[in-house]
């Protein structure tokens, strides 16, 4: 749950496996991608991708993610991993990240949730975790004392 998951590494390590990050440099192999909308996103004009894994099985998410136009920076992403992800105790696991510009053209993640239901003994026993990450007062190119 405590997991630094950042959204540009290729692979995402969640609960011991590696996870293909839908903006990987490979991702077109192990993702299908669907341009399904388009808005003004804190004065940036974005696209909303929809993406799912192309191959049942994969270590992969389905989602979406909003991409500035110019910048290609994310500004939201949201991802779910599939139940045939095959992870010991986890039947879900989502996570859902918010960037925002904090320098001319720079992003830095500003909200995390996390969500996981994690299942023991074969679905009698559960519980759900949950982890809320607010980021803010980020300090860019400024010498240290």
């Amino acid at each position: 749950m405590y997991a630094n998951l950042n959204i540009y590494d290729n692979d995402l390590n969640i609960f011991g496996k590696n996870f293909t990050s839908p903006v990987a440099s490979g991702a077109k192999l192990t993702y299908y991608f669907y341009i399904t909308d388009s808005a003004i996103i804190d004065g940036h004009k974005a696209f909303k991708l929809d993406f799912r894994p192309r191959r049942y099985g994969d270590l992969a998410f389905t989602g979406y993610l909003w991409v500035a136009d110019t910048t290609y920076a994310i500004l939201r992403v949201k991802g779910d991993i599939s139940e045939e992800a095959n992870i010991n105790f986890i039947t879900r696991f989502e996570v859902t990240q918010q960037y925002e510009e904090v320098d001319s053209n720079v992003f830095m993640i500003a909200d995390e949730s996390v969500f996981a239901d994690i299942n023991l003994l074969e679905k009698e026993y559960g519980f759900y975790g949950r982890k809320q990450s607010s980021y803010k007062n980020y300090v860019i190119n400024e010498p240290l004392p």
